[in-house]
């Protein structure tokens, strides 16, 4: 933001670092890239019709602005506030438009430790043990900004872990052929995590900014995103506080009878767990620049633009008023929850040696994955089914305080039947059974073969929030989103929300004043779901070169099934044109758009090709090289930490695509690798090929030398490249490949990783319900970023001070040639931008330069 204390803001400079031009508005009026459009000139236009404001001919039906002359914002638009906060950023550390500042911190990690643990022979059967560990972890990363501005994500500020735990264990020996082991466990975790300056109240009320709830560690600015730039404000996430109990107790009995080795065990696990957390306590801002681009096409960075701007009345005929604000506002209340869940699982398997050449392992384990249970009865869940025919919120039968009548009310009017049932948690497979089978064949006495096939069942992993959704679901807790009916229109008529000195103003977090038009958050998860699980096999073959030698090839492949994913819900079931409001054509409109839901519908598969040669420790070499080729493909998305390179779930409910119509790559996968470790003894010195007559003080120097590395080499991983316009409304959209065009043809370097003509925006949807899903885009994962190779290098050095002990010298050396490690390019920018596919951070930050380490040890 150019001269912005001198009252206006000039943006002209963004027209003259970018080239090319914005895509045709309706009125058939294309502009330069980096073009600011003023939102109070907002109109609607209908193809054919004259746009009496400029006299043009509507091309299409739809909505229209024009640009402010000379690019330039007029002072009395400019908001004083939103310049305030802007200040907060850091100036840039180097130059260009994107990617321009660098931060590196030092980051405070401590971690005390202590073990006590006692060994006791009773008799000659039984083996005690007993342990006591005490682990308190606190650790501080500053935030990327000073002051206010904070940014850095929810990993930014103090977290604390606190870990005691205790085990005992005892070994019986019934027989030489009978062993039984036992063991008990507890752990207790107590997780804390907050941000700096948690109780520093009045912080946001500092900078215009109403209605922020000032409570005990809530502190600090609300969550602001404005796109292109870093997140500014607290993380949405943040405080969080998660304590938890492990009771953990496990049998294990081995019998030997003849050619059979039987094993046979159980395992019992309790968890308990209080969480404090809310999404979004501070309120989650988001400002996208759609209010100052044109229409369905958010091109040219103007989201800085609508931060600044005052929305007003509109200066045009037939003109919107109160363009402008944010384009979407959401809030969470804080809730704590106690849970409760149970795992137990038993297993009995069978080494079974047929006869000299063939050994057999038979097995199956048995699994059952409790839900987490609310202690207290205070859980709900919302089954989406059908309105007014299947849709339920179940909610604890005998609670004393019911939601409010506005949302019985508004469960009446979407057609949710309430539904109180004496068992909210729901209902988990009990036939959970996975199979074990490998076998291990001598072809010839230098040549193995071995083949393995499993079923291995993956329980319900802890998705944050989500996990505990009925917990954390209406009335316990209140999670509101408003977002905006289109890029034409405000949040509000007036901006009584989506004004940024409104704040939260005119939201509220009390569940008993919520009204029935608030888009209510809720959460929902299947009340009987399928465990999710993965086949594994493998065909391998293994021969013995020589005594110390061996080389070994075959096939790995794994299959998950019914995998746990986070579609949401509540999501639009048709193609919408753009500037149709989603929230108006979703199956429940008085909810919230999208709002989350566990299921377990994604599948994947992962093939392989490896190859590895060992040559085990001899004449003072060892070596383990292996090459691996594999392809993973899926179309699960990662629900605890989703990778900003591989676009979310696009049209979830729209019949014929849904979240199959995103199986591309995995966000893993690596089509080939290559890794090697070796170690060798140099030859020099007492004992050795050479120079092994020298005396003691020539032997000091010269002998004991070993060099060690580690070899990695890897091509680069998948990332999609959306689309640059809106071409549907309440659905995401991936760009099309441009037939004849090499995505990665050009320079193919950091400056531009990819071809920015390979791809094209797909046609825009047209008409409601429309059965072409060509807007949504081709398929995702187009692109593969750049590879990883490094080599690590060691030299140690040995000076014996008697037969038994020695000091050991090492030098060290991490990414010994200094090759940097480029991350995937900043593939988010418009492929018409000049700043499309460059390539600005590496991969392994701040490991990857050179470093070297330096190290003394006594050996006794």
């Amino acid at each position: 933001v150019n001269e912005r204390n001198s009252g206006y803001t000039n943006f002209s400079d963004l027209i003259a670092l970018q080239q090319g031009t914005t895509p045709a508005d309706d009125l058939g009026r294309t502009f330069p890239l980096g073009q600011v459009f003023d939102p109070a000139t907002t109109r609607s236009v209908t193809q054919g019709a004259i746009d009496p404001v400029t006299g043009l001919v509507a091309t299409n039906t739809g909505y229209v602005r024009d640009p402010f002359p000379g690019n330039i914002i007029p002072a009395d638009r400019i908001d004083p506030n939103a310049v305030r906060l802007l200040n907060l950023y850091s100036p840039p550390t180097s130059g260009g438009l994107f990617n321009n500042f660098f931060s590196d911190a030092p980051i405070q990690s401590n971690q005390n430790t202590g073990v006590v643990r006692l060994d006791d022979n009773v008799g000659n059967s039984d083996q005690i043990f007993a342990s006591v560990t005490y682990d308190h972890s606190p650790s501080f990363q500053p935030p990327l900004f000073p002051g206010a501005g904070q940014g850095g994500g929810e990993y930014a500020g103090t977290l604390g872990i606190t870990a005691n735990s205790s085990v005992l264990g005892e070994t019986h020996t019934f027989s030489p052929t009978t062993v039984n082991e036992f063991r008990i466990a507890f752990v207790r975790q107590v997780n804390l995590r907050s941000q700096v300056g948690a109780n520093d109240m009045g912080i946001p009320a500092s900078f215009g900014i109403q209605g922020i709830p000032q409570t005990e560690h809530n502190g600090g600015l609300p969550t602001i995103n404005i796109t292109g730039l870093n997140e500014l404000g607290v993380a949405n996430s943040l405080p969080v506080e998660k304590d938890g109990n492990v009771w953990d107790l496990r049998e294990n009995l081995t019998k030997i009878h003849g050619a059979h080795s039987f094993k046979a065990g159980f395992e019992g696990e309790y968890n308990y767990i209080e969480y404090t957390k809310s999404a979004q306590p501070r309120g989650t801002f988001n400002f996208t620049g759609a209010y100052a681009s044109i229409p369905t096409a958010n091109v040219g960075d103007t989201a800085i633009a609508q931060f600044v701007l005052t929305p007003t009345a509109s200066t045009v005929e037939n003109g919107i008023n109160n363009v402008g604000g944010m384009n979407s506002l959401g809030v969470t209340s804080i809730a704590h929850s106690t849970l409760t869940r149970n795992y137990l699982a038993g297993y009995f398997q069978d080494d079974f040696r047929v006869n000299s050449k063939l050994t057999l392992n038979l097995g199956v384990r048995y699994e059952f994955f409790s839900p987490y249970k609310g202690l207290f009865h205070q859980q709900a869940d919302f089954i989406p089914g059908t309105p007014f025919a299947g849709a339920e919120y179940v909610f604890p039968q005998g609670q004393t305080v019911l939601p409010p009548a506005t949302f019985l009310q508004a469960l009446q009017t979407d057609g949710v039947a309430f539904t109180p049932i004496s068992n909210t948690s729901g209902i988990t497979p009990k036939d959970d059974f996975g199979p074990r089978f490998g076998l291990a064949y001598r072809l010839t006495p230098n040549l193995v073969l071995r083949a393995g096939y499993g079923v291995s069942y993956g329980g319900f992993e802890d998705n944050g929030a989500l996990s505990y959704a009925g917990a954390l679901n209406f009335p316990y807790q209140l999670s509101l989103t408003y977002p905006a009916p289109n890029s034409a229109e405000p949040i509000t008529p007036n901006n009584s929300i989506g004004l940024l000195e409104n704040g939260l103003l005119n939201v509220s977090v009390s569940p008993s004043s919520v009204t029935a038009t608030s888009g209510f958050g809720v959460t929902g998860y299947p009340y009987r779901p399928t465990t999710p699980y993965t086949q594994s096999t493998n065909l391998m073959v293994q021969y013995e070169v020589s005594p110390n030698q061996s080389v070994q090839i075959g096939y790995v492949g794994t299959f998950g099934r019914h995998l746990l994913v986070i579609p949401g819900m509540n999501n639009v079931s048709e193609m919408l044109p753009p500037l149709l409001n989603p929230q108006v054509y979703v199956p429940f409109p008085l909810f919230g758009e999208g709002a989350g839901y566990e299921d377990q519908g994604a599948s994947s598969y992962y093939h392989s090709l490896q190859a590895s040669y060992d040559r085990r420790f001899s004449h003072g070499m060892i070596l383990l090289a292996n090459y691996t080729w594999s392809k993973c493909r899926s179309d699960e998305e990662s629900n605890i930490s989703p990778s900003a390179e591989i676009n979310g779930y696009r049209a979830p409910s729209i019949p014929g695509f849904g979240i199959q119509g995103d199986y591309g790559f995995c966000e893993a996968d690596v089509r080939q690798i290559v890794h090697a470790a070796f170690g060798y003894e140099l030859p020099f010195g007492t004992g050795k090929q050479f120079l092994s007559n020298l005396g003691r003080v020539a032997n000091f120097v010269a002998g004991d030398w070993s060099v060690h590395g580690i070899v990695s080499l890897q091509d680069g991983q998948p990332f999609s490249i959306y689309c640059d316009i809106e071409t549907a409304a309440g659905v995401g959209c991936d760009a099309d490949l441009v037939p004849g065009q090499n995505p990665i043809g050009g320079p193919h370097n950091v400056n531009q990783w990819l071809n920015p003509a390979a791809f094209t925006n797909p046609p825009i949807a047209t008409t409601l319900g429309q059965s072409n899903l060509a807007p949504l885009g081709g398929a995702p994962t187009q692109v593969f970023g750049p590879g990883f190779h490094r080599l690590d290098l060691s030299l140690f050095k040995q000076f014996r001070t008697s037969d038994s002990t020695y000091f050991e010298f090492r030098t060290e050396v991490f990414n010994l040639t200094n090759t940097p490690n480029f991350s995937v390019p900043f593939s988010q920018l418009d492929f018409r931008e000049p700043g499309f596919a460059q390539i600005t951070m590496t991969r392994d930050s701040p490991n990857d330069p050179r470093e070297i380490q330096l190290a003394l040890k006594f050996y006794w």
